[in-house]
């Protein structure tokens, strides 16, 4: 028989996802990500990260679309203790 998968920590989570623990522990806390308690402490289980990893982490891809609004070049002028952004 083979045994399921461990699950993450909070703390091993947010390594794998570079956020803190804290962050791990609100998304559990607020339901966007499954997980259980062990006495104080938490635990995801690894269909849990796979199912949040591919409902809301950007690939790749997605990244790569740039808005072309976005890539003008701008200057940013201080005015009496004010900044604007003005384009180029």
């Amino acid at each position: 028989m083979t045994m399921p998968p461990r699950p993450f920590s909070a703390a091993q989570l947010a390594e794998r996802w570079q956020c803190s623990a804290e962050t791990v522990r609100q998304l559990v806390k607020c339901g966007q990500l499954s997980g259980f308690r062990i006495g104080r402490m938490i635990r995801i289980p690894r269909a849990a990260v796979e199912e949040y990893e591919a409902k809301f982490i950007a690939t790749p891809e997605e990244n790569a679309t740039v808005d072309p609004a976005q890539d003008e070049p701008y200057t940013i002028e201080y005015v009496a203790g004010r900044r604007r952004k003005r384009a180029v």
